[in-house]
Parts: C-alpha cells; sequence; structure tokens
C-alpha cells in the first residue's frame, strides 16, 4: 500500500507491506534514532528485506532505507532484485556476504548513488530525488 500524506510543502510518501508495519516514536538527538528493536525477521517479500531482517537480527528505521532502494531499483532495472537468486543463496551471497545486484549504465547519477549508498537518511534519500532534474525524474530507461 503507497498513501500520500502533507501538503505541498510537505509531502511525505508511506509505503506499507498488507498491514505488517509498525510504526515507532523517534526522538531526534536522543540517539534512539540509531536504536536496534528486534522486531518481527523474516516478514515480507525476501528479496526487498534488508539482510538483518532477513537473517531475524535486530534492527531499525535503516532497515527500511534497504527496502525502499531495492524497490526504487526493481523500476529502474525492470527486474526484481536478486532474481537469480534462490532463497538459501540469497541469505548466503546477499546478506552474509554483501552482494549486491549490478547497477545499470543508463541511470542517472543520483539514482545509481542513491541504490549503492550505505543506507542514508531518508531525509537525504528525498533530498536527493528533489534535486534531480524533472526530466531526469521522469525519463523512460531502458532496461541495462
Amino acid at each position: 500500500m503507497l498513501r500520500l500524506t502533507g501538503g505541498p510543502s510537505d509531502r511525505r510518501a508511506i509505503l506499507a507491506d498488507f498491514g505488517l508495519c509498525k510504526l515507532w516514536k523517534k526522538s531526534m538527538g536522543s540517539g534512539e534514532e540509531l536504536e536496534m528493536r528486534s522486531l518481527t525477521g523474516l516478514t515480507g517479500s525476501l528479496r526487498y528485506m534488508a539482510p538483518e531482517v532477513a537473517l531475524s537480527q535486530p534492527y531499525n528505521h535503516k532497515a527500511e532505507v534497504f527496502s525502499f532502494t531495492s524497490l526504487l531499483y526493481h523500476m529502474l532495472s525492470r527486474r526484481k532484485p536478486f532474481e537469480f537468486m534462490t532463497p538459501s543463496v540469497f541469505l548466503r551471497e546477499a546478506c552474509r556476504g554483501g552482494n549486491r545486484p549490478p547497477l545499470g549504465k543508463a541511470w542517472p547519477a543520483q539514482l545509481r548513488g542513491l541504490v549503492a549508498a550505505e543506507r542514508p537518511e531518508f531525509e537525504a534519500v528525498v533530498r536527493a530525488l528533489e534535486a534531480m532534474p524533472r526530466e531526469e525524474r521522469l525519463r523512460p530507461r531502458t532496461p541495462s
């Protein structure tokens, strides 16, 4: 489910996976925003899951950044992330081994940077997307 909230100056997209989401209050500056929590593991679509979630380890909000960039990869490449991996290979190679799918050469540099980044905060993701020229965001891409 994708829900857009806020007005023109404060737009937010909320992406939820069939009611499995859980909100937690984030107190900025308290260090709590980086706190790891023992939540659900192996819940959702495996190939979009952050390694720590797939391995049932404690995680924080940055696991959602991994999932978002996996979805971004799918939209840009028109291929599911890790589509060539079985679940056991995904757990071994992607989750434990750190392997990631190849990035398309034709993708805009800003989007390549987001997909390849070491999990920036969502504020940085939003700033990078908003900074892209509109024509770069909307131009159709051929799979690479």
